[in-house]
């Protein structure tokens, strides 16, 4: 790269390239808003004098840079403070008393519609299939696909709302009883 001299002295004197700086030279600040350089800057001359500390400086061994050494340990001694304490944990099965207080977070009412739900749901699951088997009973009975229309109708009907019912029973549970327990459960602690 060749710069014009004036720039240079110009760059040190607005603090680049001052032993200040560990992480290497920056672009020079050019003062005269010239970019093309008008006086080139030989290395191989000798009047290098000047560059000399900044090249001292730059490549000299870093007090920073040292090995690493082993932090001193601190002292353990009794610690008045509580600190962590250990969790208490039981094993077995889930008691009663902790579904209650679930049930009880989540809204006892939206806990009765979601089983609800989810039992219709069951209940239009199982019709669509009772539809479909009484349709081929009555296409092998008939011998042909009279009245496909009724049963497409009905299968319809029964595959629509049990997904329907699924849809809400999801909803209820995740959305309406879900932030609700979390909400009383853990905000309330």
């Amino acid at each position: 790269m060749i710069i014009q001299a004036s720039s240079l002295t110009t760059y040190y004197r607005h603090g680049h390239g001052s032993t200040s700086s560990a992480s290497g030279m920056s672009t020079p600040y050019i003062t005269n808003g010239d970019v093309t350089p008008k006086e080139e800057i030989n290395p191989i001359d000798n009047d290098t004098s000047q560059y000399a500390g900044v090249i001292f400086e730059k490549t000299r061994e870093r007090v920073s840079f040292t090995e690493a050494r082993v932090a001193k340990q601190p002292s353990r001694k009794a610690s008045s403070s509580t600190g962590l304490t250990k969790e208490h944990t039981e094993q077995g099965r889930v008691k009663l008393n902790v579904y209650k207080q679930y049930i009880e977070a989540a809204s006892k009412t939206g806990f009765i519609f979601f089983l609800l739900l989810t039992v219709l749901q069951q209940a239009a699951s199982v019709a669509a299939n009772l539809t479909l088997r009484d349709w081929g009973e009555h296409n092998r009975e008939v011998g042909a696909n009279r009245g496909m229309m009724k049963y497409l109708i009905i299968y319809g009907s029964f595959s629509l709302s049990s997904t329907l019912l699924s849809g809400l029973s999801s909803i209820l549970i995740w959305v309406y009883c879900g932030l609700r327990s979390a909400r009383r459960l853990h905000d309330g602690v």
